[in-house]
């Protein structure tokens, strides 16, 4: 395997390929060939999930930095229990999402609306630990998204004291 070097970046490669065989009675045939545009971006969407969530009970804010070329984008899925359920913002409300670009949000979106990803998550019943996933798109792969930040400012899980009332002891 040979590599080709000094190609510009051009749509379109040109080459030639030259049989020859020592055996007179074989023809020498081409299996199969392939070529890999270095520096090309992939167009399957790949993801970024946070590994370790924050235990919550409210999600107050969701900001991303990121550079988004012509031509890509990113989106998010959100998850309030651990990655067991994950959620996005339809452009009217909080859904279930299936986990595909398709149903995922801009961080716009789920900036604006926030403050109702709680309380579609509890009315579900989902409780647990905060996490997000990122979907980077390419259209065509010449142009690559790039991630730098995700900020979730959560508030976490307290405890309510009710007992005992002013001086009773426990």
């Amino acid at each position: 395997a040979g590599h080709l070097q000094g190609l510009n970046k051009e749509r379109y490669l040109q080459y030639r390929l030259q049989f020859f065989s020592l055996d007179p009675y074989s023809q020498p045939n081409l299996q199969s060939m392939s070529f890999f545009a270095a520096g090309a971006y992939p167009t399957n969407r790949p993801t970024l999930e946070v590994q370790t969530g924050e235990t919550s009970v409210d999600v107050t804010s969701f900001s991303t930095d990121s550079n988004r070329p012509a031509g890509t984008e990113i989106k998010y899925i959100l998850s309030p229990n651990s990655g067991a359920n994950w959620l996005w913002f339809d452009g009217g409300s909080w859904l279930a999402s299936n986990q595909s670009y398709g149903q995922a949000s801009t961080a716009a979106d789920i900036a604006a609306n926030i403050a109702g990803f709680d309380d579609f998550a509890d009315a579900q019943g989902y409780t647990g630990t905060f996490k997000w996933r990122a979907f980077l798109h390419s259209d065509t792969g010449s142009a690559t998204p790039e991630l730098t930040s995700v900020t979730a400012n959560v508030i976490p899980g307290t405890v309510t004291l009710t007992a005992p009332v002013a001086n009773e002891r426990i």
